[in-house]
């Protein structure tokens, strides 16, 4: 995913960096095996050396939720948590 999946499913933390897509975009054109796995290997040096973000906390359950709190995807509670991003207290 490229900086054009900005804060979509695919990039919810809306990570954009031109050198990440100039190095993702270098892996689709990729003709043979080889040059793809190179150029993903870029990749994964480029963001380890660069680490635009890291998780410091998860939460593992939810046991209390208020009728109030809406947006939360009709999931399990734990995957849900991936969405707090769409979630929005109604009055």
């Amino acid at each position: 995913m490229t900086s054009a999946a900005a804060d979509t499913e695919g990039n919810e933390p809306g990570y954009r960096d031109p050198g990440v897509d100039k190095l993702l975009l270098a892996g689709q054109r990729a003709t043979s095996q080889p040059q793809r796995r190179a150029a993903y290997n870029r990749v994964q040096e480029y963001m380890a050396e660069k680490l635009p973000y890291t998780f410091l906390w998860f939460a593992k359950e939810i046991r209390v939720q208020t009728k109030q709190l809406q947006g939360v995807p009709d999931i399990g509670i734990r995957d849900a948590m991936n969405y707090t991003n769409q979630w929005y207290l109604s009055p």
